[in-house]
């Protein structure tokens, strides 16, 4: 009867092991270690909108110091303000894009007649300076006040 038992609970687990990954027992499990970049295929990378969005938007390095107990905001805090030397690199790019989209739009504004495409160029800019004084805002901000509290 023991044995049964056994058996039946070896055969749960050799068919949970082959569900979750048809691996039961392999050496090859990565299940149980990190992951690693060398386990990816050569021919993986990262899509362009992706990387274009890791270049251009400075949001994803920093946390949220609203949000959680007094001790978290603090140390969300504590790690913005040592995020904050990464911010004039972003305020340059988004100065760079401004410009590039001014320049853009005066180019077919004196060349063109299009309206709609010069009123395009301008918004964009004008969208462009407005994320750089938003980070230099923010950059001033996180080096003034040593602390949120």
């Amino acid at each position: 009867m023991d044995e049964n038992r056994a058996h039946g609970h070896e055969a749960a687990d050799s068919s949970d092991a082959e569900a979750a990954g048809g691996r039961a027992g392999s050496a090859k499990d990565t299940s149980q270690r990190p992951h690693d970049a060398s386990d990816e295929a050569p021919n993986s990378q990262e899509s362009l909108w992706h990387l274009l969005y890791r270049f251009l938007w400075p949001f994803q390095y920093f946390r949220d110091a609203g949000r959680g107990d007094r001790l978290q905001q603090q140390a969300n805090y504590r790690h913005n303000r040592g995020m904050r030397f990464c911010l004039p690199g972003f305020i340059l790019k988004w100065s760079a894009l401004s410009a590039h989209w001014f320049a853009w739009g005066a180019f077919f504004d004196s060349t063109l007649s299009f309206t709609l495409l010069v009123a395009g160029c301008f918004v964009a800019a004008t969208m462009a300076l407005i994320m750089a004084l938003i980070l230099g805002i923010d950059w001033l901000w996180l080096g003034r006040f040593s602390d949120r509290f």
